[in-house]
This record gives structure tokens, C-alpha cells and sequence, in this order.
């Protein structure tokens, strides 16, 4: 969505990164389909 025209619009983007040091506890999800838009 773009602001009205007397905003200030930022295109910021943040990748964030996990690190699972307990490997007894964590899950993998398969068969996710994302839609197109």
C-alpha cells in the first residue's frame, strides 16, 4: 500500500534468522502452497 502524497513511503525489508539449539524440540513443516496474487 502506498501512503497519501504528503507521506513519507519506506521500502525497508528485515531477514531474520532462528538458530534451534535443541534439536528434541522442533518441527518441519511440508506440502505448504502459497497462492498467487
Amino acid at each position: 500500500d502506498e501512503p497519501e502524497y504528503n507521506r513519507i513511503a519506506t521500502y525497508q525489508s528485515i531477514n531474520d534468522a532462528y538458530v534451534v539449539e535443541d534439536y528434541g524440540k522442533c518441527a518441519m513443516v511440508t506440502g505448504l502452497k502459497f497462492a498467487d496474487s
